[in-house]
């Protein structure tokens, strides 16, 4: 009886280990029990990590790709020249670091960004926010209440959505919202601000600053030298301050405000008010034809005045 008992707990003991030993590998493998598993970090030349159904994965080299696919709270990060990090999934998140690197994050609450020259973020889904960073960068978001922001030279943020918004910042730059509630702002040199949809509201600010704004409550203010803001809709305003300043606002109950010198405001519909302030030049240096003038004047009332105007008391002595 003991023996049996004994052998039965061997037998029983061996095949936990062995449970425990295959349930292990699995948990550290992917889809096809290779190991890139949570925590995966290849690392070198064309590194790459393609992670399925597991929280984490992490590439760093050139050429470096990550990829996470039906992940819950998936996380991807790849970091080298010409990387690409992919992730999909509820609060998935991508960040790709590199010249010409490139993030792309799929689902509700999905975050994606990218950082180095010419670097591309993309995130699609509601909540979604991306962000790029870096000379020529591009950011774009879709879905509900999304947010894309794009920071650098010739960068671009584009947010599509109900409540969404984007904003860039850098020498040319330029900022694109569409949807219900959206707002589109720009600031740096040549800066361009767009924002289409219910209460869309555009902002731009810098040198050839342009905000253009198109839909019902629209709103577009443009501050800088060669400023233009346009607002299309009903309640539309639209408003530009600076050198060259020009504003126009068409649609009912439309309203348009430019203040500068060469300011111009046009209003166009219903209830429409233009309102255009220019600071005229009060004083200017006196040209050579107006010193010349004004000698000759001078000159002959001082030669009259003897004649025309003489003294009272020889006027006095005459009588």
């Amino acid at each position: 009886m003991a023996v049996t008992f004994g052998l039965s707990l061997s037998v029983s003991w061996i095949c936990c280990l062995l449970i425990g030993g295959i349930t292990c590998f699995t948990l550290q493998g992917n889809a096809y029990g290779h190991p890139a598993s949570t925590g995966t970090e290849p690392t070198g030349a064309h590194a790459q990590a393609s992670v399925v159904s597991v929280p984490n994965a992490k590439a760093t080299g050139y050429n470096s790709s990550a990829n996470v696919t039906s992940s819950r709270i998936a996380t991807l990060e790849a970091t080298g020249p010409s990387t690409s990090a992919e992730a999909t999934g509820p609060s998935a998140s991508a960040e790709a670091t590199g010249p010409s690197a490139s993030a792309e994050a799929t689902g509700p609450s999905a975050s994606a960004e990218a950082t180095g020259p010419s670097a591309s973020a993309e995130a699609t889904g509601p909540s979604a926010s991306a962000e790029a960073t870096g000379p020529s960068a591009s950011a774009e978001a879709t879905g509900p209440s999304a947010s894309a922001e794009a920071t650098g030279p010739s960068a671009s943020a584009e947010a599509t959505g109900p409540s969404a918004s984007a904003e860039a910042t850098g020498p040319s730059a330029s900022a694109e919202a569409t949807g219900p509630s959206a707002s589109a702002e720009a600031t740096g040199p040549s800066a361009s601000a767009e924002a289409t949809g219910p209460s869309a509201s555009a902002e731009a600010t810098g040198p050839s600053a342009s905000a253009e704004a198109t839909g019902p409550s629209a709103s577009a203010e443009a501050t800088g030298p060669s400023a233009s803001a346009e607002a299309t809709g009903p309640s539309a305003s639209a408003e530009a301050t600076g050198p060259s300043a020009s504003a126009e606002a068409t649609g009912p109950s439309a309203s348009a405000e430019a203040t500068g010198p060469s300011a111009s405001a046009e209003a166009t519909g219903p209830s429409a008010s233009a309102e255009a302030t220019v600071l005229e030049q009060t004083a200017r240096p006196l040209n050579k034809l107006d010193r010349e003038i004004i000698i000759l004047f001078a000159q002959l009332l001082n030669r009259l005045s003897p004649v025309t105007v003489p003294p009272f008391e020889e006027k006095g002595k005459g009588n």
